[in-house]
């Protein structure tokens, strides 16, 4: 890869990949790619929201610790089929008549006509959750399946799947840059703050089931979030190094 400016760029096969600004990957493919061609991005545990500009124009925003895999030509010759192994991804697709684009995880598939969706799959996670902001998706998982309206989400749960009205603002306060906790218990909370921290986290003694609600700014430290969370006299920490451990 080479460096030009903030604008580094790679050649592979017959797709151009650009890195701009450290931030966003933009793939270019050529129309006559005769087989689809799949490449897998990561962003690791302490990693902060990276995007990513397929070659439709489609913009793909991905979690910390997230693994997503992806065609570099999207639409063409069947490489319609995006795979989120595990993570959370927010999804502003431009529709193609031709080729629907299908979101595979571990637990659902969803189906684009259009539209601008969040996944928040990960594998430490009890359930996988579908949210619709715009548009419309059709949200399958085992035998069933659903077309959601905007503002709904489809949750998927011990292998059965329900359709909930989603809060937005909680669903993608990742991508806008801070955390918020809407009724979440305390292990729940800390598996949020694992996987942006890069920290482990281990528990001593009977943990509170009160739920915590607030908003805090993912700029914040973590010695910060902990202290804010403390404030509830409810829970404690002990720092070591990367080591959290949550005292009642």
């Amino acid at each position: 890869m080479s460096d030009t400016g903030n604008d580094a760029i790679l050649q592979q096969d017959s797709t151009m990949i650009r890195k701009i600004d450290g931030q966003q990957l933009v793939y270019s493919a050529s129309e006559n790619t005769t087989a689809p061609l799949y490449d897998t991005i990561e962003v690791p545990a302490g990693g902060r929201p990276q995007a990513l500009i397929l070659s439709d124009g489609s913009k793909i925003v991905l979690n910390t610790a997230t693994t997503l895999r992806f065609p570099e030509n999207l639409h063409n010759n069947k490489g319609n089929e995006i795979e989120l192994i595990s993570g959370e991804i927010y999804c502003d697709i431009i529709h193609n008549p031709k080729s629907t684009l299908r979101v595979i995880t571990p637990t659902q598939i969803t189906e684009e006509i259009g539209t601008v969706f969040n996944i928040s799959a990960y594998a430490d996670e009890p359930i996988t959750q579908t949210t619709l902001l715009e548009g419309s998706i059709k949200v399958s998982s085992g035998t069933t399946s659903k077309v959601l309206l905007p503002s709904e989400k489809a949750v998927t749960f011990n292998k059965k799947m329900s359709i909930q009205k989603a809060d937005i603002e909680e669903v993608i306060a990742w991508k806008n840059g801070y955390f918020r906790f809407n009724g979440e218990d305390l292990p729940a909370i800390m598996r949020q703050l694992s996987r942006w921290y890069n920290i482990e986290v281990a528990y001593t003694g009977r943990i509170t089931n009160n739920g915590f609600y607030g908003k805090i700014s993912r700029s914040k430290n973590i010695s910060e979030v902990l202290a804010m969370l403390e404030k509830t006299k409810t829970v404690h920490f002990k720092m070591q190094g990367r080591r959290i451990t949550v005292i009642p």
